[in-house]
């Protein structure tokens, strides 16, 4: 017990030490104040032992202090002058030490210093009671200041020289010129450090606020559950960060993996924690194993979940559903749900689209598409009357109009209106001008050149990288035939190079020719200028039609941006830059641009009796290409021009007054204009769920991926997140305690 008293006093001592810095200044004001918290610090163990001081803890009749015999009627009872250089016969009594430690007299603000000062030029200042608090306290008995610690609690079996330090102890130290110095000097001297260890241990000793042994049982083991948390939470820290950054977690066997590395590489950085737990707990409860890491996956992909549909729990708002359906490496239909929704959490209002999960599809049927939307969002624990809008694709299993799953969800839930989502309605428009035979055979030939010099490291090096023709990836799309047009003349310049260089196999020879002359012919060159100069209009559109703010006025706007564009390609100069351009290409790469031969009893060839080029394709290529987009956006109504500029979520604020609009205008933000965000999880899916990784659980992909998509989460709420799953991990019985109940 001697042995924990003096550690506990070693432990103060260091303590107290803070409350000055190198140089002897004040370090900030919770140092300075380190005195005052040590009344509200609980001791978890015996009282200490008596402090090594010159004060008596006993009391005396005889010779105790009578401070009203001592102290004038114009002096207060607790100034420190009456205590200074008393005899060493009269002890000072244990109440009276403790107000004058938390409630010693202090001069006012106005308090006139010049008049006790002996020197005209200077005098005390008041601010400098906060700048040497707590120990500082000025006399107006003595007419100075002295410390409060060393008055009270000095003996000559202190520390350091006693006798010779009687400024602030035995007189006031009134030399003000040099008085930070001598201050900062006092301060940090052995007698008042250990005079200020005294008066700590005196408070603890008068509080009495020793704790009974039934808290002691519970502190020590509420320490063990502390503990045993700290041992799990690099375990945890390192599944999430394996999950955020969509690294495989395991290995071929149980005992390899990156898992198993980063718990490695932990220990050798130095956590000596983590080291400790693995080398002195049982194999059973070292919880590292792969039973315990899907535990972890599965219960951080709920409380992310949690996170997100908690909002719309409390707040009852309305929500509309994303869905989208994709296969995985192993051939499952994975159907990716979302909700779309506006928090009003922060200042302004948000529109906000959230990944919520997975589900595994037994059959694309409609019916079991509509059951499992229903049944997922149901153990969410959302409220489906606030469901006010679905959006799907426009495959006729989702979007049929009496069988499809929004027709089956909305007769469930009228409010439910379907959108069939923008970007898919734009790319279906752009498809359809695929039905033209040029058109079809020029994006054939551009994806098959592009191919060509992808399959070969060293034909790639000839041409700038160009993405890959993808129909699926809309502005991907748009790029490649963008970066293609830039870099046609080199493109064809190293296909004619590659056809006939030596040592290069007959094969790639004969398919560089035969790619060579598709390049060169007069319809391939002038469609590809047209299909590119529709391109640079339809790519920006393309990435603000998948923006989460974007409500339904704005795609409106965007769409009326398209529907203006072509309401000019009438104009002949239109047409004339663009012939242009493509004549000057073809004449750099040593090619004409004129017209095929005409055969006037052919049917299925464009024989128009047209004597230019120009007219010639302008009637056989560019007209008809026009058409079909005049012929689908011909029944659009754009004559309101003025709703170009008019964002529903701007209009929210000024809809305070009128509750009914503001139902209305958060419905129509809430509404879906595109299913971009969650498809975008398609590829955290396939970074997920590889090859080598294909016969991963649902439950397991489910929080792997939910980590993934909301890695930004994960990674500003961490320390959070981690005590939340330590919580939800120790529910269940566990070998090693996580949580302590009251």
């Amino acid at each position: 017990m001697l042995s924990n008293n003096n550690s506990k006093q070693d432990e103060e001592q260091n303590q107290i030490c803070k409350i000055y810095n190198e140089d002897g200044e004040p370090s900030d004001e919770s140092s300075n104040n380190i005195f005052n918290s040590s009344l509200e610090k609980q001791p978890i163990t015996e009282l200490p032992s008596k402090p090594k001081t010159s004060f008596s803890l006993m009391s005396f009749n005889s010779n105790l202090l009578n401070t009203s015999n001592l102290v004038k009627d114009s002096f207060s009872r607790l100034d420190i002058g009456n205590f200074v250089n008393l005899p060493c016969t009269i002890v000072i009594d244990e109440k009276t030490k403790h107000e004058l430690l938390t409630n010693i007299w202090t001069p006012g603000i106005k308090y006139s210093f010049k008049e006790d000062s002996t020197s005209v030029a200077r005098s005390f200042r008041h601010e400098w009671l906060s700048t040497y608090s707590p120990w500082l306290s000025y006399s107006q008995k003595m007419k100075g200041p002295f410390c409060v610690f060393c008055v009270l609690f000095h003996s000559s079996s202190c520390h350091g020289n006693s006798y010779k330090q009687i400024q602030f102890v035995k007189k006031p130290c009134i030399k003000y010129k040099d008085f930070h110095k001598k201050a900062c000097e006092h301060k940090v001297s052995k007698t008042h450090l250990q005079c200020t260890e005294n008066a700590v241990n005196f408070i603890k000793v008068f509080s009495n606020k020793a704790i009974t042994v039934f808290d002691k049982i519970n502190s020590s083991h509420k320490l063990l559950i502390d503990n045993n948390r700290k041992k799990i939470v690099p375990i945890i820290s390192s599944i999430l960060f394996c999950g955020t950054q969509e690294i495989a977690l395991r290995g071929k066997t149980s005992n390899d993996g990156n898992f198993n590395s980063l718990i490695k590489f932990r220990i050798e950085s130095g956590d000596k924690i983590l080291q400790s737990h693995l080398e002195s707990s049982p194999k059973n409860s070292k919880y590292i194993s792969a039973r315990v890491q899907n535990e972890i996956i599965d219960i951080t992909g709920k409380i992310i979940l949690s996170r997100i549909t908690n909002y719309l729990v409390k707040s009852q708002s309305f929500f509309s559903i994303l869905a989208d359906e994709t296969a995985d490496i192993s051939g499952t239909e994975q159907l990716s749900i979302g909700i779309r929704y506006i928090s009003f959490e922060s200042e302004n209002p948000v529109v906000k689209e959230e990944f919520l999960g997975f589900v595994a599809l037994t059959d694309m049927h409609a019916k079991i598409v509509a059951k499992s939307i229903i049944h997922f969002l149901r153990n969410c624990g959302l409220n489906l009357n606030n469901l006010v809008g679905q959006g799907y694709d426009g495959c006729s299993a989702m979007s049929g109009i009496h069988n499809g799953v929004q027709a089956i969800i909305k007769n469930e839930f009228p409010k439910a209106v379907f959108v069939h989502c923008s970007s898919h309605r734009l790319n279906l428009v752009i498809n359809d001008l695929n039905k033209l035979q040029h058109v079809q055979n020029c994006a054939g030939s551009i994806r098959s050149i592009i191919k060509f010099f992808r399959l070969s490291p060293k034909r790639r090096k000839r041409i700038e990288n160009i993405p890959l023709f993808c129909e699926t990836r809309w502005s991907e799309k748009y790029k490649t035939i963008r970066i293609f047009s830039e870099h046609f003349i080199g493109i064809v310049e190293q296909l004619e190079i590659i056809s006939m260089e030596t040592g290069v196999d007959s094969q790639t020879k004969s398919q560089a020719f035969q790619l060579h002359s598709a390049a060169t012919k007069s319809n391939f060159i002038v469609c590809l200028f047209i299909m590119a100069t529709f391109s640079a209009q339809l790519e920006p559109i393309t990435n603000a039609l998948q923006a989460v703010q974007l409500d339904l006025s704005q795609a409106r706007k965007y769409i009326s941006e398209i529907i203006e564009v072509f309401n000019n390609l009438d104009a002949n100069n239109y047409f004339h830059e663009i012939f242009k351009k493509a004549k000057n290409v073809a004449n750099e790469l040593g090619e004409e641009i004129k017209i095929p031969r005409i055969v006037s009893n052919q049917k299925h060839r464009s024989n128009h009796p047209i004597n230019t080029p120009e007219d010639y394709f302008r009637v056989s290529l560019y007209q008809p290409y026009c058409m079909l987009w005049y012929n689908v956006w011909k029944n659009r109504n754009t004559s309101q021009s003025e709703m170009k500029n008019i964002s529903f979520i701007s209009l929210l604020d000024e809809a305070n007054l009128y509750p009914a609009i503001h139902i209305v205008l958060t419905i129509a933000l809430t509404l879906p204009v595109t299913t971009c965000s969650v498809e975008r999880t398609f590829s955290t899916l396939r970074r997920v769920k590889t090859w080598t990784r294909n016969t991963i659980g649902d439950n397991r992909l489910n929080g792997l991926c939910m980590m993934a998509v909301h890695k930004e989460f994960v990674k500003s709420h961490k320390l959070e997140l981690i005590e939340e799953i330590i919580n939800e991990f120790g529910l269940l019985p566990r070998r090693m305690e996580l949580l302590f109940n009251d």
